[in-house]
């Protein structure tokens, strides 16, 4: 897919990533001798374009292979490295953890914007969250 450039104007994209994801982007933005928001473009960038990303100021950076066969894996070691880096030595228990913070937190606000949606309800007596008849 080729798009025509019409201009360079800049606009602004917001998204929503875990507090440690924007952390660990911080720091490594500030490694690479740069802002977040020059990192986040380059890293979409860099991944768009499936390639390594390379240059003087570009030191510790990460090699991602792109054509993985198992790619949400790729994301998992890339975090794993940087925990490493960050941390030093951890275990089993540390990771994961580490890894399912933000996970815990995208579920319990999809529990409660489905429940808010009446399409699913908590129920005592089964235990667990069940999905509601239409």
């Amino acid at each position: 897919m080729e798009l025509e450039i019409q201009n360079d104007t800049r606009v602004t994209i917001n998204t929503y990533v875990p507090e440690y994801q924007r952390e660990l982007w911080k720091q490594h933005a500030e490694d690479m001798g740069m802002n977040l928001s020059e990192f986040v473009r380059l890293m979409v960038q860099s991944g768009r374009r499936n390639f390594d990303i390379k240059g003087e100021n570009h030191r510790n950076v990460l090699k991602v292979n792109f054509n993985d066969k198992t790619p949400g894996v790729s994301g998992i070691k890339i975090q794993v490295l940087n925990f490493f880096q960050k941390d030093g030595c951890l275990g089993w228990d540390h990771l994961v953890q580490k890894l399912t913070v933000g996970i815990e937190d995208e579920l319990e606000t999809a529990l409660t914007q489905l429940q808010d949606e009446n399409l699913i309800r908590y129920s005592g007596r089964l235990g667990g969250y069940t999905l509601l008849q239409n």
